[in-house]
């Protein structure tokens, strides 16, 4: 496997356990909240779910993937 694979593949790596670490936080916290906030914490998954996607995207693309 040459550097530049192993490259993509630790970021993609490091980058899916900040956001599973991420939403684990954010549902702890949000679920003392979540009768308060509840379309708050939908509009937080979705801005967490769509920033993953594009930092991997970009990284495909960087990458060639």
């Amino acid at each position: 496997m040459d550097e530049e694979h192993k490259a993509y593949w630790r970021k993609s790596r490091t980058i899916t356990w900040l956001a599973l670490f991420a939403w684990t936080v954010v549902t702890a916290l949000m679920g003392f909240y979540a009768r308060e906030a509840p379309h708050e914490l939908t509009a937080i998954y979705a801005l967490m779910v769509g920033c993953y996607a594009w930092y991997l995207s970009r990284q495909d693309r960087r990458y060639g993937c």
